[in-house]
Parts: structure tokens; C-alpha cells; sequence
């Protein structure tokens, strides 16, 4: 019997370029998850980066929407922001934020792309948004996924910089909402 073997040769590990295309890749090919719910805006820091100590432990979704990482600095620029309203339909993944008195207080909008350059892409288990703050060289990885039985929101935050050799992924920091009925 004869067996066929690959050639031998050095291991290289993926890029992220990579993991992101075999992401997409997987959105083709099962049905994409919809994240669409009722969000409390105040969640909880299940993995930090680099931040102190004695920072508070909860953490607003709507301050990672704004790419605000800091949870003590959260805590001050978003304390009105007590419910959040996902909302995915077809391309378009739509954000409302709510204050204690149910008034609208922001909105935003992010647009899947084709693929090639995404701003946004689901696949069957997470949605993942590329953003970037303006003027800013680092651009933000915001991974969404529906954990547990009641669908709450697991949002994973990754860092991504260029470097010389490449891109470069840092972890920011994991943290779960919970969804409203």
C-alpha cells in the first residue's frame, strides 16, 4: 500500500490576514449568527489588558463601540447609557444607545463589506468589526458572540498595529452583557 506524504519544510504560522479570510471563509459556508437584541449597556470585565489595579470591574458596551477601553474613564463618559439595541440586517449592523429614561442618545451604523477589505464580517459563531478612531494608526478588532443559554454578548477587543514583520494582534480585554428581555 502506498500512502502519499506533503513535502517536509519549515511550519509557518498564520498571519492574520489568514485567520481573518478563513473567518469570512466560514461565513459562506454556514448560516451567520444575529446578534440583533436588548443589551445592558454595563457588563462584566471577564479578561483585562493593561489596566490598574483598582479599576472598577464593569465595563460599557457603548464605550467600546467608541473604542474606549479604559473602564474607569468608561464609567464617567458613558454613565447615562444604561441599555443597548443591536440591530443586524443583511449588511448593515445598526447600534442605539438608550438613556435610564429610555430617551435615544446616540446611533451608529456599520456596514459588512465584500470580503476583501472588511469592515465587518460574520461567520457562523461571531461577528467580528474592524473599526478605527479617527487619525488614529492602530485599527480595533471588536468580536461578537452569543454565549450561554440566555444569549448573552461575549465582545472580545484585539489591538491590531502594524509592525515590521507584519501585523501585530494585542488583546485588549473580553466582557460579557447581558441581553434584556
Amino acid at each position: 500500500m502506498k500512502t502519499s506524504r506533503l513535502p517536509a519544510g519549515p511550519s509557518r504560522p498564520l498571519s492574520l490576514f489568514a485567520v481573518i479570510a478563513l473567518l469570512a471563509l466560514g461565513g459562506s459556508l454556514a448560516r451567520a449568527i444575529d446578534i440583533s437584541g436588548y443589551y445592558a449597556d454595563k457588563g462584566t470585565i471577564v479578561r483585562a489588558g493593561q489596566i490598574a489595579d483598582d479599576a472598577p470591574e464593569v465595563m460599557s458596551l457603548h464605550a467600546l463601540l467608541n473604542l474606549e477601553f479604559d473602564p474607569a474613564l468608561a464609567g464617567v463618559l458613558f454613565a447615562e447609557t444604561t441599555r443597548v439595541d443591536l440591530v443586524q440586517a443583511g449588511r448593515v449592523l445598526e447600534s442605539r444607545i438608550h438613556s435610564p429614561d429610555g430617551v435615544l442618545r446616540w446611533q451608529g451604523e456599520y456596514w459588512f463589506d465584500d470580503g476583501r477589505s472588511p469592515d465587518a464580517m460574520s461567520s457562523h459563531s461571531r461577528v467580528i468589526l474592524t473599526l478605527r478612531k479617527a487619525n488614529a494608526r492602530d485599527s480595533h478588532l471588536l468580536i461578537f458572540e452569543l454565549v450561554g443559554e440566555d444569549k448573552s454578548l461575549l465582545v472580545t477587543a484585539l489591538r491590531i498595529s502594524s509592525t515590521i514583520i507584519g501585523p501585530s494582534a494585542q488583546p485588549v480585554g473580553t466582557y460579557l452583557f447581558s441581553r434584556l428581555p
